[in-house]
């Protein structure tokens, strides 16, 4: 009897769920939610490139409401993909997030995409709202010759129009600041109106929940909208998920709503590569200087004081730099590696000062 009665609970879950799930909105192939892995801590640093698919441990979920958006890869509702641009494949040398000069432009290895039409809408999967402010963010570039008229792109939420956003010839993160209550628990959708300008090449489209700190975890998908430039593909050394520097000036861009009571910190964990270590990491925070930090050959800690008033509402523009940088295959004799390397960030917090005495992973 025992027996019996389990099989038909069995039989009526399924019944049940199987019920529940019809009523359930269908999954969408248009959004892609990316999540950050926690720090572990290793020997010692590896310098050689490693895909990001060659993880193995399985990163934390990320905070509800949080979408990451290729757009030079997603579907768009009829099954038409964005023009890819700048898809050509290149060496591992490459800086894949550098702005080339106009003429090299379509031989970057960094894909991008154009509008396949002048208005593109992205039907985004219903998410729990856990924030009273998001903030939009749209990752891309004009295609022009520098000093020409920039390219403008209209951003509509739910069929209304959000902000224009303008983009010059450099890569660039643009923003707005949006509520919660313009947000739909059963759904929304996200338009892309071109200005009439088929220059404008978009990279990423990102949502993301607004809070009194922020947290970045470099290295995987869900960061990358925020890594302006300077930096090469995400990788994994160990357990860590991050990306190295490329050259000798990294841009990240920080979404925040600060409180004006707290003075804050950036902290960083990463390390400089190893011919170059101790190395000299000066930090801008929205063009004021936060000071110099020595970064070790291994996983470090490093906290910047951010001074009061440096902080907005939306999108933060934290700069690094280096005083040098190096290639591994002038320094190591079996290595192949060509690319220009400083230093390897894993993760970015932007965090009340009050807050900082709890060291992350």
């Amino acid at each position: 009897m025992v027996i019996g009665a389990c099989y038909l609970a069995g039989a009526l879950g399924t019944v049940c769920y199987g019920e529940y799930a019809s009523t359930r909105p269908a999954p969408t192939e248009q959004v892609e939610v990316e999540v950050g892995g926690d720090a572990q801590q290793d020997s010692k640093p590896s310098v050689g490139p490693v895909r990001q698919n060659a993880f193995q441990v399985p990163p934390p979920k990320e905070p509800a409401g949080s979408v990451t958006l290729r757009l030079y890869e997603a579907p768009l509702p009829n099954g038409v993909t964005m023009t890819q641009i700048g898809a050509v494949e290149e060496p591992a040398n490459v800086d894949t997030d550098s702005v080339a000069p106009p003429a090299q432009r379509a031989s970057t290895a960094e894909p991008a995409s154009v509008l396949a039409t002048s208005n593109v809408v992205y039907d985004l999967k219903a998410f729990q709202r856990k924030a009273s402010e998001y903030v939009v963010a749209v990752r891309g570039r004009c295609a022009k010759a520098p000093g020409t008229p920039s390219c403008r792109l209209r951003l509509t939420l739910n069929g209304g129009d959000l902000t224009v956003m303008s983009f010059s010839d450099s890569l660039s993160v643009q923003s707005r600041v949006i509520r919660s209550a313009q947000l739909n628990p059963q759904g929304n959708t996200i338009g892309l109106v071109s200005m009439g300008d088929s220059a404008l090449e978009l990279t990423h489209l990102s949502l993301m929940p607004l809070g009194y700190s922020a947290e970045l975890n470099i290295g995987t998908p869900s960061a990358r909208p925020y890594l302006v430039s300077g930096f090469y593909d995400d990788e994994a050394d160990g357990n860590r998920r991050a990306a190295w520097s490329s050259g000798e000036r990294s841009v990240i861009a920080i979404a925040i709503a600060p409180q004006a009571a707290n003075q804050y910190e950036v902290r960083i964990t990463g390390h400089a590569i190893e011919a170059l270590a101790p190395l000299n990491v000066e930090a801008r925070l929205n063009g004021k200087p936060l000071g110099v930090q020595k970064f070790g050959a291994g996983w470090g800690y490093y906290t910047y004081q951010v001074p009061a008033g440096v902080l907005q509402k939306g999108t933060n523009l934290l700069e690094l730099s280096y005083p040098t940088s190096v290639r591994p295959a002038e320094t190591d004799p079996g290595s192949g590696d060509e690319r220009e390397l400083a230093v390897r960030l894993e993760k970015v917090w932007v965090t009340p000062k009050d807050r900082a005495k709890v060291v992350p992973n």
